[in-house]
């Protein structure tokens, strides 16, 4: 959540959620502040892209066992939970986020009001109150309370620091950006923490924010000493996060029962089913990959549905991500059928604000995507500028691209929502178009009506008339236009 920084003299402070770079090079020598992305209306993330090849599949069930598979509960009055988020901090040089509807407070009263957990035993350390002293020491403490069959919950919102040593870490409210790797919470700082779990328990890492994945590592060294432990987070340990709440309330849903969570159909929500939501909800809100770790815990009951899943007769399918025909800005959940007949009630999500309308079925599109071929050469939109970049694996519609020189540091996995071009055009295309020339550029297979305000020796910076200044983006010869004669660029 916030601007990324270069250390030392070199250091630079960029607004903005992505951590935005000077040149590459610079980035894989010194350590950044990972940072969310920002999002355009109704807090998707779907920006106007590449074209696309194939829809995006609703949805899909988790497993299903048999019907006599047990599943233990895993939140309870036996749980112990710290819940810490940060929005502000000192150091200036990481960026602020608004404290509207803050999720994470709401979590950790759903914790108490919908996993009955003793509120007692829910440590809730926000802003001032989240130093990285705190912080430790209520995970220590906690560690230390729990027993063979408890469970321990972290949580943590805020930013994610990624070191020039390629370590994520924490961002508490004192941390000094200059001296991360000290004042920040690591993995093994949180792996220290955790030190007094004992073997026979359980201990679940939730993380909203960048580098969250990296969570990960702790699951693993905990499994290793005989803990069950999960990590269930906002994004890969390689990848940047969104700004908005998107994760933070897909786990605040579950909790509550949503229906739609329960994927199998059997009144309980697993912890796996709560990671298949919050899969979607990051791929299709905001086009970012989440992650997921779990030896043993996957079938834990994790909450149970306030009812039975609906149906819905036709398309678009009760839990279907859609976007709505001439908006494509505008991406909602499929959660309910409308007053008429054909009518739809579709749920948005607006940085922390849950809103939902109602519209005709037949002005709902899937959202579709396109994956590259490993070994396929792109032009990758990284931090708002363009960049060379290569594909090493696919999974899906997530791409995994390496950028040549960067180091693996740097690796991702992408949708092809940041592919601006399949290879880099030839530099003479950008004397083609000026700034301030009006052109049209295509995003899920429209056109509209852009500006340009920046050129590179590779592509143009486009200006979308009528939006905002954050839907501003590197486009490619490929997705342009002229206005007026129509003849799509080359």
């Amino acid at each position: 959540m916030g601007a990324a920084v270069d250390f030392d003299a070199r250091t630079r402070v960029v607004s903005g959620a992505m951590c935005r770079l000077a040149a590459f090079w610079l980035l894989a020598a010194y350590a950044t502040v990972g940072c969310r992305r920002p999002s355009g209306e109704q807090g998707n993330a779907s920006a106007p892209g590449s074209s696309v090849a194939r829809m995006a599949t609703a949805p899909s069930a988790a497993p299903s066992p048999a019907a006599s598979t047990p599943k233990r509960s895993l939140l309870g009055a036996r749980t112990r939970a710290v819940v810490a988020g940060v929005l502000s901090w000192k150091d200036a040089q990481l960026s602020p986020f608004s404290p509207e509807k803050r999720k994470d407070r709401e979590l950790a009263e759903a914790l108490v009001q919908r996993a009955r957990v003793p509120r007692s035993e829910v440590t809730t350390l926000l802003d001032r109150a989240a130093t990285r002293a705190a912080i430790l020491s209520a995970v220590e403490t906690a560690a230390g309370r729990t027993r063979p069959g408890d469970t321990l919950v972290f949580y943590y919102a805020g930013h994610g620091v990624l070191g020039d040593d390629g370590l994520a870490s924490l961002a508490p409210v004192d941390m000094v950006v200059a001296e991360a790797a000290t004042t920040g919470i690591g993995m093994r700082a949180l792996d220290a923490a955790l030190a007094k779990v004992p073997a026979g328990s359980s201990v679940l890492l939730m993380g909203d924010h960048c580098y969250s994945g990296a969570l990960r590592e702790v699951a693993e060294l905990l499994s290793k000493r005989g803990v069950e432990a999960a990590a269930l987070t906002s994004a890969e340990a390689s990848n940047t996060s969104t700004s908005n709440w998107t994760f933070t309330q897909t786990v605040i849903d579950a909790l509550g029962g949503d229906p739609l969570a329960d994927r199998d159909g059997d009144r309980t929500i697993t912890l796996e089913e709560v990671a298949l939501e919050s899969r979607d909800a990051m791929k299709f809100r905001e086009a970012q990959r989440s992650g997921f770790w779990a030896r043993t815990l996957s079938r834990a009951a994790f909450a149970s549905a306030s009812a039975a899943p609906a149906r819905r007769t036709g398309a678009p399918q009760l839990g279907d991500y859609v976007k709505l025909t001439g908006q494509p800005r505008v991406v909602g959940r499929v959660v309910g059928a409308g007053k008429g007949s054909n009518e739809v009630v579709i749920r948005t999500l607006d940085y922390a604000t849950v809103g939902e309308r109602t519209a005709p079925a037949k002005d709902l599109e899937p959202l579709r995507y396109r994956s590259y071929p490993v070994g396929n050469t792109l032009v990758v939109e990284r931090d708002g500028a363009p960049y060379d970049a290569k594909v090493t694996a696919v999974d899906g519609d997530f791409m995994r691209v390496t950028y040549p020189g960067a180091g693996p540091a740097l690796d991702e996995w992408i949708l092809d929502n940041r592919v601006l071009a399949e290879q880099a055009p030839d530099a003479s295309a950008a004397v083609m178009r000026k700034v301030g020339a009006k052109v049209e550029v295509e995003w899920n297979q429209d056109f509209y009506p852009a500006t340009i305000v920046k050129t590179s020796d590779k592509l143009w910076l486009v200006h979308y008339d009528g939006y905002a200044a954050s839907w501003d983006e590197w486009v490619g010869p490929s997705r342009t236009r002229d206005r007026r004669v129509g003849i799509r660029a080359r």
